[in-house]
């Protein structure tokens, strides 16, 4: 027996349940849960071949799955809530350490170069002092991989507070490795508290 409203009676009554509903609800509420946090963020797909629309649908239930343990993972852990990523930022995530894990060659550019370009090329400007880099993410900079220095630049130590000139190499992944006094470039990006 369950409550349910009655608009007539104006108050709640109860109903029989069948034995099937009872089933249903307790058995497959993971399966609701996981199709409303798909439909959520879903990958927006105008393919009409099925093989893509499975294909994509897949991901999304494998980042569905992946953020599900990333949660659960942190229940136990006993993070605040402050700490743990939404959906949304678990997918950011996920999209920039893709991004960044690829080595992509310098593209070419063809054509004549626009006014606006040329203008600046003629004009001496003072140069001004660079945005600094955003810092990779622990699954790019702590993953071992694929981080070979590659050309000898001048820069300055991009974290809050550091005032600290190195001699920077710039490696395949497009981050700046320091080295620095006492400071080797291995310890210092692969070091967690960084």
């Amino acid at each position: 027996m369950v409550k349910r409203w009655s608009s007539s009676q104006k108050q709640h009554i109860q109903v029989k349940r069948p034995n099937v509903i009872k089933l249903y609800n307790t058995h497959m509420e993971g399966v609701d849960l996981l199709d409303m946090l798909v439909s959520f963020y879903r990958i927006n797909n105008r393919s009409k071949k099925y093989y893509m629309k499975i294909i994509f649908h897949l991901i999304d239930l494998s980042v569905v799955n992946g953020w599900l343990l990333y949660c659960r993972d942190c229940s136990q852990f006993r993070l605040s809530k402050n700490e743990i990523l939404s959906s949304l930022q678990f997918r950011v995530e996920i999209a920039e350490a893709l991004m960044k894990s690829v080595v992509s060659k310098h593209s070419i550019q063809r054509g004549r170069p626009s006014l606006r370009l040329r203008s600046k090329e003629n004009t001496p400007s003072p140069h001004p002092r660079a945005a600094p880099i955003r810092t990779p993410p622990a699954s790019i900079r702590l993953d071992g991989f694929n981080h070979w220095p590659m050309s000898a630049t001048k820069g300055r130590c991009r974290h809050q507070g550091c005032n600290i000139v190195f001699h920077s190499l710039k490696d395949e992944s497009r981050f700046l490795v320091f080295f620095g006094p006492l400071r080797p470039a291995v310890a210092f990006w692969q070091h967690r508290g960084i």
